[in-house]
């Protein structure tokens, strides 16, 4: 910029650079350059650069707990703002002219901030919005360990309020209308109230999503259930209906002009089809189809996040109120036998193919003349499930009742959760999106659960004996799995392909003992009765619960700066290398082999059961 002399270039480089002190905290250096680029904006008379420049020194102010200065500052950038219409950064602006008003007393313009932010100043008043104290800087920054390794303090400043208000109205109606035919009608209908505000301070822009939206859902459904002899068909169908009510983001303006643009969320109707065919081949063997189509909406709070926030703000994640509901087409094909009274078996298999899964895409946006980037919640995941299930039934087999069930199940696609893609993504922009199936993080090949009842009934109730080792139930629930995947990463912590390797199995016994007598009832529940270690979490790279694989190690020189600091492990003062070594070996072992990455520990629970 400076070999062609594009002055306005650079008065925004000059910004850029300070912004980059600024967010290192070296407040001298972003001023000095939040100045120069000040000085090149008022010589050329770019009164956009003159408030940008204003505002990015009232915010250096701000955080240095200097409120007059930034005062002076903010208000000459907000004047310049209005006076040119830049609409984009006034909220941000007015939300720190307002932090400093409240730290000095100051009066502030509340119903002029509402509409600000939502432009409903009666809302903002219900809520409280004006109880906060306008320290945010207090709290931010947490402090640590002498071997950073812990991190302890306050933490971020949060200010959250959800408020949701839903009113129906439903009916239903069931009829026979005819000697082999039954039917049900109904429809629900549900208008509500969406009230929620969020503000909190994440980084040096604060976050803000405020709304006040009033979606309507409605759904009605036919049902008919024909019985002829051994051979029943029931088929139905379902209406689904949601209106959004809000505006919703053109993507398409961000990737072809970077344009941030807003446009009504369509109406969204649905009809879900359904079919089942039951055949009893025998009086003891049935056999059974289904077939089903299902739709699921987002919830509310992922299609309205974010929709009017300011998405120059940190790494905005903005929900979509325009986006098609989920799909799920359901087959499934079972036999059931019973071989006695007592004992009989049930084989399933299925297959749903889910469509429309939720997911994120990062779209770049123009942005004060600098490429950002804003992801989006859109309906582009797909999955794959399909299984079979053997389940053993017992109804008062030798006194034992229950099931006991092994499913052998695949579940492979393109998105596990909704908010994969924009951790998995948003720090490796550089990573394609899959192009192929890869196991779901439900993917749980093998699977053998049981839960039995054991009753032990009283054989003579005229003797203390015959009381006492009668009316017993003993309950026993088990499970025996395969490991879930998970996606591994390389040394530098950049993920490698998804859902590529699995952690260990899990297995579970627990066991219920309760004993009967005429008005009560006591029991004894033990969950975990062997106490396994079951593995719930690893590290992406050592893919162990305990260890992430890099531990610290030992460099004399770097040690040797700890020698006379007091150890935070047990108060003493650290007198050579290795033992600041060995400190900070322990730390980081307590850190890492945390409680959450295992299943819960055997406990014991006693009770009393009443009857009135």
């Amino acid at each position: 910029a400076e070999e062609i002399s594009d002055k306005d270039g650079i008065g925004q480089t000059l910004l850029q650079i300070g912004v980059v002190h600024f967010i290192k905290g070296e407040y001298e250096k972003a001023l000095d350059y939040y100045n120069r680029a000040l000085s090149i904006a008022e010589e050329l008379g770019n009164k956009r650069g003159m408030g940008l420049s204003l505002n990015n020194i009232g915010i250096v102010h701000y955080n240095r707990g200097e409120y007059d200065k930034a005062t002076e500052y903010l208000e000459k950038s907000l004047s310049i703002q209005k006076e040119i219409g830049l609409k984009e950064f006034e909220l941000f602006t007015t939300t720190y002219l307002y932090l400093c008003y409240k730290n000095f007393g100051k009066e502030f313009d509340e119903k002029e901030y509402a509409s600000y932010l939502f432009g409903d100043d009666d809302f903002q008043r219900e809520n409280d919005l004006w109880a906060y104290l306008g320290n945010m800087h207090n709290g931010y920054y947490y402090d640590r360990d002498i071997f950073n390794v812990y991190t302890f303090g306050p933490g971020r400043p949060r200010s959250h309020k959800s408020v949701s208000t839903h009113s129906s109205i439903e009916f239903q109606i069931n009829t026979q209308w005819s000697m082999r035919n039954a039917a049900k009608f109904g429809f629900k209908t549900t208008s509500s109230t969406m009230d929620y505000r969020d503000i909190q301070f994440a980084n040096q822009n604060p976050y803000f999503d405020s709304y006040n939206y009033e979606p309507l859902s409605g759904s009605a459904y036919a049902e008919n259930t024909y019985e002829n002899n051994d051979f029943i068909l029931m088929s139905g169908l379902r209406w689904d209906y949601f209106d959004p009510n809000v505006e919703s983001l053109k993507t398409s303006l961000l990737v072809d002009d970077g344009v941030v643009e807003r446009q009504p969320a369509d109406v969204k109707i649905k009809l879900s089809p359904r079919l089942g065919i039951n055949f009893n081949a025998s009086d003891k063997t049935a056999i059974y189809t289904n077939y089903g189509y299902f739709v699921q909406f987002p919830q509310y709070s992922e299609m309205y996040q974010n929709v009017y926030a300011d998405i120059s703000s940190g790494l905005p994640l903005v929900g979509n109120p325009n986006i098609t509901p989920e799909e799920t087409i359901q087959y499934q094909f079972g036999l059931a036998h019973k071989f006695s009274p007592t004992l009989g078996l049930e084989i399933i298999s299925f297959f749903k193919d889910q469509m429309n899964l939720a997911t994120n895409r990062t779209y770049p946006v123009l942005i004060d003349g600098q490429v950002a980037s804003v992801t989006v919640m859109e309906m582009e995941d797909y999955a794959k499930i399909k299984g079979i299930e053997f389940k053993l039934k017992l109804n008062n087999f030798s006194n034992l009742t229950g099931d006991i069930d092994y499913t052998w199940m695949s579940a492979k696609g393109t998105g596990s959760s909704n908010r994969e893609y924009y951790y998995l993504y948003i720090f490796d922009s550089d990573r394609p999106l899959p192009v192929k199936e890869y196991p779901m993080e439900f993917d749980i090949t093998h699977s053998l659960k049981f839960n039995l009842n054991y009753y032990l009934p009283t054989r003579n109730s005229n003797s203390f004996i015959g009381r006492l080792t009668g009316d017993w139930n003993f309950n026993f629930q088990g499970n025996l799995a395969t490991g879930a995947p998970y996606t591994p990463s390389d040394i530098y912590g950049k993920a490698q392909e998804i859902g590529s390797k699995r952690m260990p199995g899990y297995k579970s016994l627990d066991m219920r003992i309760e004993k009967y007598f005429n008005k009560f009832s006591m029991y004894f529940d033990i969950r975990n009765v062997f106490n396994w270690v079951n593995t719930t979490y690893v590290y992406s790279y050592s893919g162990e619960p305990d260890t992430n694989g890099r531990p610290p190690v030992f460099e004399r020189n770097r040690y040797l700066q700890y020698i006379g600091d007091t150890s935070p492990i047990n108060g003493n003062i650290i007198s050579s290398a290795e033992e600041a070594y060995d400190t900070h070996l322990q730390l980081w072992k307590s850190l890492l082999n945390n409680p959450y990455n295992y299943s819960s520990a055997r406990y014991f629970h006693f009770g009393i059961n009443l009857w009135f």
